[in-house]
């Protein structure tokens, strides 16, 4: 699974990702057929709100997106198989913010890449697998692309559109 794998697509987000549940708050929980958790949605007031966690069969995480009051606030996580980090993906109210990092199999570095405002903006830096790093810059650099997280099963739990540095879709 590659990074741009990952990121959700619900609606413009001119409007808050709303929970699809009549409660006020609370948690969705998903398990797996041996009883091992799949996922944890929490929500309040209709509007994700929380860490939404998805885990692989072996109870390992796959992937934790963090949410505030409907928005992407916090660092999106994807791991891999192993339990290591893959990816950490820094979003602040909906948009691309700090530090971007990627991870080899083995845990080291691969590279880390600096948004503000949904801008590569600033000192970067990409490592070889034994760890020695390059800096590059980044001036008024913006992202624009789909992040896609799917299951072990191949099924999309998340595709993020994000156009000019911005998350414009959400589909979960």
């Amino acid at each position: 699974m590659s990074l741009i794998k990952y990121i959700l697509l619900l609606g413009l987000l001119s409007s808050n990702i709303v929970a699809q549940t009549n409660a006020p708050e609370g948690t969705i929980k998903e398990y797996y057929d041996n009883g091992k958790t799949k996922s944890n949605i929490s929500y309040k007031g209709e509007l994700l709100d929380g860490i939404w966690k998805e885990y692989y069969e072996t109870g390992k995480y796959t992937v934790q997106i963090p949410f505030k009051e409907g928005n992407l606030d916090g660092v999106l996580k994807e791991y891999y198989r192993t339990g290591k980090l893959r990816y950490e993906i820094p979003f602040k109210n909906n948009m691309l913010d700090g530090m971007f990092k990627a991870y080899y199999k083995t845990g080291k570095l691969k590279y880390e890449t600096p948004y503000v405002n949904g801008q590569k903006r600033g000192a970067g830096k990409i490592y070889n697998p034994t760890g020695k790093a390059r800096k590059v810059f980044f001036k008024e650099g913006t992202f624009d692309g789909t992040i896609v997280i799917k299951s072990e099963t191949g099924k999309t739990i998340i595709d993020i559109s994000i156009k000019d540095g911005n998350v414009t879709k959400i589909k979960i």
